[in-house]
């Protein structure tokens, strides 16, 4: 059976085995990796939001009537 490598982490260029951390550190540390993987969400979301708002802007320039320079 083979050994299980130790899980570690590295916190501001600084490597840590998971297990030698205190509860409080893990905590924050899984809570630090969640609130980076929902920026990511959030900035995908973001990027979606402006493509639909170009291309609904797009479409109502092509909706709209065209303006004479008497108007």
């Amino acid at each position: 059976m083979m050994a299980e490598e130790a899980k570690k982490v590295t916190i501001d260029g600084n490597e840590y085995e998971w297990e030698a951390l205190t509860e409080e550190a893990r905590t924050a540390f899984l809570n630090i990796t969640a609130t980076d993987n929902e920026l990511r969400r959030l900035r995908t979301q973001f990027g979606i939001a402006q493509a639909a708002r170009q291309g609904f802007s797009r479409a109502l320039r092509d909706a709209l009537p065209e303006t004479t320079a008497d108007s």
